[in-house]
């Protein structure tokens, strides 16, 4: 099963019990005020501990996995009152500060309109350009005197919005000349994957949403606190993704080290990659499940042909070598 898809919580925690270790719960000592690094950060994750709303039980574990994937040495924390939180950062701006950006997007809706709901998560270490690869995609577009149009994808494939007056082969070339350019960005993504009817209420999503974001963020500490900020992109166009979102990142990072940027397909080229990335994980899973839409023969041809001319190029670019796309044990 691939690692970012909803997991049971007590079997991420018992893989990295270690019994010396045990998270501290109980008073903090009476101790002068301390500005430091470590006392900042665990004073931090004792208020979490503090508010009723995070001691559920699995909340506390994943408390727990902070503190043991936590690089920071842990010496003389306790007399601080506690441990550090997932990621902490001083605040101070720097030169050579390094900024990591998280794109996000969602396929479904909380009606009954669509059966799945995917959430498509993107991350970009800033020090790493993408404007070259981006101008080079502009140049190929003129090239081929198509377009400029940003790219999104359900309204390409279904010759909507501003889709509406291009012929189906012209959509294609827009779609293909964006892939070319795909493989060469420096991101990694993933994608969480839920069945609508597992789900008793959007609310019930939303804490599996959450849940499945904060073990997301935890799993990889070591890769995120090479940052000194981090900067999360997307629309707000669902609630519940808006809020699973803040409760998962606020839980895990420190608040002043995040930024919030609302965002579309036209503002930003990353967005419009964690769109597509999105909708060809979407049509996989349809593809693999045989509910693949005429729309999804007619433009992308057989699974075969979406695999290999289209998906392939995607996969290469996933967080830890994920499988294809598959949905989570019910």
């Amino acid at each position: 099963m691939p690692l970012f898809y909803s997991q049971n919580l007590s079997e991420v925690d018992s893989s990295f019990h270690h019994p010396g270790n045990p998270l501290p719960l109980g008073k903090t000592h009476a101790k002068p005020p301390d500005t430091s690094y470590r006392s900042i950060t665990s004073a931090y994750t004792m208020s979490i501990l503090q508010v009723p709303q995070f001691r559920h039980p699995e909340e506390v574990k994943l408390l727990r996995l902070i503190y043991l994937a936590c690089p920071v040495s842990r010496t003389g924390l306790q007399d601080a009152g506690g441990y550090p939180p997932a990621l902490h950062f001083s605040g101070e701006r720097a030169k050579g500060m390094r900024e990591c950006s998280i794109f996000l997007d969602e396929s479904g809706e909380q009606g009954r309109e669509s059966k799945y709901y995917l959430l498509a998560i993107v991350f970009h270490d800033q020090s790493r350009p993408i404007g070259e690869f981006i101008h080079r995609y502009e140049q190929s577009l003129h090239a081929r005197n198509l377009p400029d149009i940003p790219l999104h994808t359900s309204p390409l494939l279904n010759g909507h919005d501003a889709y509406a007056v291009l012929e189906p082969r012209i959509r294609k070339q827009l779609l293909l000349a964006f892939l070319s350019m795909l493989p060469r960005l420096p991101i990694t993504y993933t994608c969480l994957v839920y069945r609508k009817s597992d789900f008793n209420s959007p609310n019930q999503l939303r804490l599996r949403m959450k849940r499945d974001i904060m073990n997301l963020l935890i799993r990889n500490l070591a890769w995120l606190q090479r940052f000194d900020r981090i900067k999360i992109y997307y629309d707000s166009g669902q609630a519940i993704v808006n809020k699973a979102i803040h409760e998962a990142v606020e839980f895990a990072i420190a608040k002043e080290a995040t930024f919030y940027r609302k965002s579309s397909p036209n503002d930003y080229r990353l967005a419009q990659t964690a769109d597509l990335l999105c909708t060809l994980e979407l049509t996989a899973l349809k593809f693999n499940l045989h509910e693949a839409t005429s729309t999804d023969t007619k433009f992308f041809g057989d699974r075969r042909t979406f695999m290999k001319n289209y998906y392939k190029k995607a996969s290469k670019l996933k967080l830890n070598n994920q499988p294809v796309v598959a949905l989570p044990r019910r």
